[in-house]
């Protein structure tokens, strides 16, 4: 009876598990794209800003070593690369933000049904109820 209730458990468990996972993992997904639509309007060609920032890393990178023909192309791989991981950084922020609402939310949740449990518990006399190992060695100890 109790490896039936382990398995139990432990199917409880992965299952939990595995929704979470894929709850996050399409909250990630879903937070990717929305970011890099929100924040690819600023890299838009042409762009003063994109434009100076590409001429800054390209000088940096001339000055560090790279012909000036390749600089241009490093210059945006770099500019690239930091969009990414803004995006990356967004989308990791929006699933922690969701992980503690999910807690914040499920912490009320808990208790209520601890409490409820309780007093069900309570109404029906299980909490009055000893296990007979604790009834025993209560006789014990009186006779002496």
């Amino acid at each position: 009876m109790i490896a039936q209730g382990v398995a139990l458990f432990n199917l409880g468990r992965q299952m939990g598990g595995q929704f979470g996972i894929a709850w996050l993992s399409t909250i990630l997904d879903n937070q990717n794209a929305q970011n890099r639509t929100v924040l690819s309007q600023y890299l838009a060609p042409g762009e003063h800003a994109v434009t100076e920032r590409q001429d800054a890393v390209a000088n940096y990178l001339t000055s560090r070593g790279y012909f000036p023909e390749e600089a241009g192309t490093a210059a945006t791989a770099v500019i690239q690369k930091a969009f990414a991981q803004q995006v990356a950084t967004l989308s990791f922020n929006a699933c922690f933000l969701a992980i503690a609402l999910l807690f914040i939310a499920a912490v009320p949740v808990l208790i209520a049904t601890k409490l409820t449990l309780g007093r069900l518990a309570g109404r029906h006399g299980n909490l009055k109820q000893r296990p007979a190992c604790l009834e025993n060695t209560n006789e014990r100890t009186s006779d002496l």
